[in-house]
């Protein structure tokens, strides 16, 4: 999960006895040129505010100064920066940059994009043009922390709250026996850039479980990696629309956990058909099938012994409900979501 790092600094003298948490990037648009801007909402910080005047707004392409006097409390108004209240250069690199806010040679806020799994730093995937990276700020269910997500917003609002802010990309990670794994790095990769995230990431959360939400419209590519087990990339490109959700399973496998001999494997595809799940293989051989409730419940285990063409399995002993289907054979995997009625 892309989640803003509280980032400890001073503000002149008056704050350099008492640094503070800082969280104030609400929502930047970078492309097209006539719309590059940045949005400043305090949502944690001094209760006293801030005056942005005199504020330096350093990117790659040169430093611009905020010239207007403009005082943000936390929680208070959505103050929107751009060419039109800052002198000197103002311009923000439609593909990649760095955004620092510098007041007395000090960066109190810094803040990338594309986003890099390898940085802790407050950064977002990379907005299209016309769109916007913005923040969602929500508490976990029974939690007094706040955390904050980036995202892509298709309908940016500044000088608003921010909107857009349903849907994303959530799952669960398993490894040997249907086990749920904690600690498991998933990285979620688009054009505009990298996320990284952890499975049960948030101490509230179920064993295994993993989110990025929202995300906002975009294709993305989704790998699993655990130390012990074999590299995981999820089966197909998940592609969402504004505010669409995608829930999403993976099952890791230990090296040589699943072997065959030489010049036995056979390349599988798995589908519904009715109440029947349909294997396609191009040679005989042995393929593991699971199917797990919505809950990552295993329901069915079989060892299914495949002919070449098309292989069936009946599936009379599961209720009406959704289900994700796995099948294994060697290396080769595949998935399959299953409703039944």
């Amino acid at each position: 999960m892309i989640k803003v790092v509280a980032f400890l600094s001073a503000f002149a003298t008056v704050l350099s006895a008492n640094p503070v948490a800082i969280k104030i990037f609400g929502e930047i648009q970078t492309a097209p040129d006539p719309y590059e801007r940045i949005e400043l909402h305090m949502y944690e910080g001094p209760f006293y505010g801030l005056d942005l005047y005199g504020v330096e707004v350093v990117t790659r392409a040169g430093t611009a100064v905020i010239d207007s006097s403009m005082r943000i409390y936390p929680d208070g108004d959505y103050v929107v920066i751009d060419s039109t209240n800052t002198s000197g250069v103002f311009s923000l690199g439609d593909d990649s940059d760095c955004v620092s806010l510098v007041t007395h040679g000090s960066t109190f806020f810094r803040f990338r994009y594309p986003a890099n799994p390898f940085r802790s730093d407050s950064s977002s995937l990379a907005p299209p043009p016309g769109t916007s990276a913005s923040i969602l700020q929500w508490k976990e269910s029974g939690s007094d922390d706040w955390i904050y997500t980036w995202y892509i917003d298709a309908t940016p609002t500044f000088g608003a709250p921010n909107d857009d802010t349903s849907g994303g990309i959530t799952g669960y990670v398993y490894g040997d026996d249907s086990v749920p794994v904690d600690g498991a790095t998933i990285r979620m990769t688009a054009v505009q850039g990298t996320v990284q995230m952890l499975s049960g990431e948030v101490g509230l959360w179920p064993q295994g479980y993993f989110a990025q939400t929202p995300t906002g419209p975009g294709k993305f590519i989704l790998t699993a990696e655990y130390p012990g087990y074999l590299p995981y990339t999820y089966p197909e490109t998940i592609q969402l629309g504004p505010n669409d959700g995608r829930g999403v399973y993976f099952y890791l496998q230990r090296p040589g956990a699943v072997e065959e001999p030489a010049g036995s494997t056979a390349v599988l595809g798995l589908r519904q058909s009715g109440r029947t799940l349909v294997l396609n293989a191009d040679r005989p051989g042995r393929a593991f099938l699971r199917v797990y409730d919505n809950l990552g419940r295993v329901r069915l285990r079989e060892r299914v012994e495949l002919v070449s063409g098309s292989n069936e399995l009946a599936l009379p002993s599961l209720r009406s409900g959704v289900y994700f289907a796995t099948a294994q054979k060697g290396t080769y995997r595949s998935t399959a979501k299953v409703v039944l009625w």
